[in-house]
């Protein structure tokens, strides 16, 4: 009896460690080598770029209304995804894009702080945004077109992983690199060397396409619920998916005037409003945490990539919190957190002392926030969307890129006439009209798919 026992205690140990083996080589199913150098460009244009622009523009310009227009330029070129993910689409110029996107986006590097005019900071910063925009555009082309497509959400998954990696670790690198902006962009730009060496020959030739897809919407279509895989902590961070917002914009926006008293209405005036306010107060970043809240920007690099890291774990507590608690109540509640965290940064900067003590913790709740936003609001305006899903993540993640370029340029003439204090203020006020507007959306999520499930049966 005593050997049998032992025998089954020995298969069972066997085959957990078996199990843990196989899990440990899971992920070699759906990475390849190009995703590193992925990791790589998200060190640049989701770690150092978000801190040294800003920095760069305050500290040699010395008009603190330029860092919003700058950024501004830079999330409109972002915007440009959409073109390029056509342009990749129809003439196979899938590589092509992704290799300019890497050079461009190298030379800015190189070039922007021998600079000090605003319109030449303006289209560097333009140049750099159309340029993150065409690498994260295509590499998303790269999975979905030359996959199967039971692939797709697995690669995807791990494509933005490594890209949030990246972030992470530029924000921490960033911190090291605030006492010498230029330097700072210098290794930026020279970090993307390595990064083209590792993608030159791994990145997929159309020549050897797998799944052969006529147009860029009738790809997007079945993947639009996965885009927010990897993407957290900073709404101008999401560009991945900008490229599909504006096919479905237009054919949308006709009927959206007899919706917006409907759940599906407040829903998305909220996701405007939210996007609004964040991006207003992060276009700002390291310079209104410096000079109103005397938070080195070192240390604004350091909290952020390290509570950005933190918020990549809340992706699957999101999920589960979404699925038990109900997406509309994780969205109210993550909103509550973020207008908690704006008030406290708003009424920290009229302390006499102990700003930093104050504001830290107000920072750390924007930051950490956004997947349970993120989450939820993927989730919900599905849920509550008359529109199929396709149509439906177009107008959510257009909505997104049109309120980050808006709360950029606004943040501008905001922080020149009314100071610092108006940036961490204008987001308490998005949020509350944003809880406001969807403070009785409860069962009206279900009842609305409901109704369309039955409709479309």
């Amino acid at each position: 009896m005593f050997l049998n026992k032992e025998i089954v205690s020995k298969k069972s140990i066997e085959l957990r460690i078996e199990r843990l083996l196989q899990y440990l080589q899971e992920p070699k199913k759906w990475i390849v080598q190009w995703y590193y150098g992925y990791a790589l460009i998200g060190v640049i244009a989701a770690g150092l770029m978000p801190i040294l622009l800003p920095l760069m523009v305050a500290d040699l310009s010395r008009r603190l209304s330029w860092v919003g227009i700058v950024l501004g330029a830079y999330n409109l070129g972002l915007l440009f995804s959409f073109i390029w993910g056509r342009l990749a689409d129809k003439y196979q110029l899938h590589r092509r894009l992704f290799f300019s996107g890497i050079i461009v986006l190298m030379l800015v590097g190189f070039s922007i702080t021998y600079f000090t005019d605003l319109w030449i900071w303006m289209i560097l910063a333009f140049l750099a945004g159309a340029s993150v925009a065409a690498i994260t555009t295509v590499a998303t082309l790269f999975v979905v077109e030359f996959n199967p497509q039971h692939e797709w959400e697995a690669r995807i998954a791990w494509l933005q992983t490594f890209y949030g990696v990246g972030q992470v670790t530029g924000l921490l690198m960033a911190s090291a690199f605030v006492i010498n902006i230029r330097v700072g962009f210098i290794a930026a730009a020279a970090i993307l060397l390595p990064a083209l060496l590792m993608v030159r020959k791994t990145i997929p030739s159309t020549k050897t396409q797998h799944v052969f897809l006529t147009t860029l919407k009738e790809t997007l279509l079945k993947i639009t619920g996965i885009q927010y895989f990897g993407s957290f902590a900073r709404v101008e961070s999401l560009g991945n998916s900008f490229h599909f917002a504006f096919l479905k914009l237009f054919e949308s926006v006709g009927g959206i005037q007899s919706k917006i008293t409907t759940p599906f209405g407040r829903f998305m005036m909220a996701w405007f409003l939210q996007c609004f306010g964040i991006a207003a107060f992060f276009a700002y970043l390291p310079v209104t945490l410096k000079h109103a809240y005397n938070i080195s920007p070192s240390l604004t690099s350091f909290l952020y990539g390290l509570f950005a890291a933190v918020a990549i774990v809340l992706y699957t507590y999101g999920g589960k919190l979404s699925a038990k608690w109900g997406s509309s109540r994780v969205f109210r509640s993550a909103l509550l957190l973020r207008m908690v965290g704006f008030f406290i940064l708003l009424g920290a900067f009229f302390l006499l002392a102990g700003k930093e003590l104050v504001a830290i913790p107000g920072f750390i709740l924007l930051v950490i926030t956004w997947p349970l936003i993120s989450i939820s609001g993927t989730d919900l305006v599905v849920k509550l969307s008359p529109y199929n899903k396709g149509a439906t993540m177009g107008l959510y993640n257009a909505i997104l890129a049109i309120a980050s370029v808006m709360g950029s340029f606004i943040s501008a003439p905001l922080q020149h006439y009314l100071g610092y204090a108006s940036l961490s203020g204008i987001g308490l006020l998005s949020f509350i009209i944003a809880f406001y507007a969807v403070r009785h959306i409860n069962n009206a999520a279900t009842t609305s798919v409901n109704q369309r499930n039955g409709n479309e049966s």
